[in-house]
């Protein structure tokens, strides 16, 4: 076995239960083919009706789809981010142990991965300014933790795990989109 696979083996070997079904559902969206499926295509190519005599009409019609498409995307986007800052809103302090509703704080965590993804099928660069926002809030909550004094040692390890995944998450999204912006580098 390569050293790699073999140090990627050790290291998820060290991690929770929970944080080893994420890695494993990373590495499967891994192999998910990228681009546009063949029914889709298709179903876009009956939706462009022109006269193909015509160069201004055939213009004007893959103008009108590439327009409905972008809009469905901002659509995808903006549902995500909806979920992102209504999930922040149900992640609680408890007030005995100074720690953070652990299931909210995954479904808040979802949720970014899954504006990751959106950002990997979609070349958008768009990003609502109050997603930008509860990252700011939840990373300095979450990096804080360590100064609660009745925080567990449970609770801030769940809390450390929980601020480098969402600093992850955002940094994926602008590398992503610093490549789309300028492919030749900066």
């Amino acid at each position: 076995m390569a050293a790699i696979q073999q140090e990627i083996i050790e290291r998820i070997g060290k991690l929770d239960a929970e944080i080893q079904k994420r890695v494993l559902e990373f590495v499967r969206s891994l192999d998910m083919p990228l681009g546009i499926p063949g029914e889709e295509l298709i179903a876009r190519a009956h939706q462009v009706n022109f006269d193909p005599a015509d160069p201004e009409e055939m213009k004007r019609a893959i103008e009108e789809v590439m327009t409905t498409q972008k809009t469905e995307h901002e659509q995808i986007r903006r549902e995500i981010e909806r979920r992102i800052i209504t999930l922040a809103d149900k992640i609680g302090i408890h007030p005995n142990d100074e720690c953070f509703d652990d299931q909210a704080a995954q479904e808040f965590l979802t949720a970014w991965r899954d504006l990751v993804k959106y950002h990997e099928d979609y070349n958008d660069c768009m990003i609502d300014i109050e997603v930008i926002r509860e990252h700011k809030t939840w990373v300095n909550i979450f990096g804080g933790m360590k100064y609660h004094e009745n925080s567990s040692a449970d609770c801030l390890d769940r809390a450390e795990e929980a601020e480098a995944e969402l600093n992850y998450y955002l940094g994926d999204i602008i590398k992503m989109v610093g490549r789309w912006l300028y492919p030749q580098g900066r």
